[in-house]
C-alpha cells in the first residue's frame, strides 16, 4: 500500500476564449487543407503537439499537404486575441 503525497496546484494564467460561435473549420480530419469559415479578419497559427509553431497565415485556407501525418492545434486569433483553438488531424492521402 503506497503513501499519497500531498501536492499543490498553482494557476499561473487564465485564458478566456472569446465568442467563437461564428467560427468553424473543415474538413477535419484532412489530407490537404483546412478552411476557416468566418466573416472575421483572423490570423491562423498551427502548432504541432510539441508546441512548435509550424504555420501562420492571414488567409482563411491553410495548406497542410506537406505536413507530417499527426495531430496539430489550430489557433484562430483576431487582432491578437485568441478566439478558439481547434484540434486538427492531418491524415495520409490515399
Amino acid at each position: 500500500m503506497g503513501v499519497q503525497q500531498p501536492y499543490e496546484v498553482y494557476i499561473t494564467d487564465v485564458v478566456t476564449e472569446h465568442d467563437a460561435t461564428d467560427v468553424k473549420i473543415g474538413p477535419n480530419p484532412t489530407t490537404t487543407y483546412v478552411e476557416v469559415f468566418t466573416k472575421r479578419e483572423v490570423t491562423l497559427k498551427l502548432y504541432d503537439v510539441s508546441g512548435k509553431q509550424v504555420l501562420v497565415t492571414n488567409d482563411k485556407v491553410l495548406n497542410v499537404e506537406t505536413l507530417v501525418v499527426g495531430t496539430y492545434f489550430l489557433t484562430v486569433t483576431e487582432n491578437g486575441v485568441k478566439i478558439k483553438t481547434y484540434k486538427l488531424m492531418k491524415m495520409q492521402s490515399h
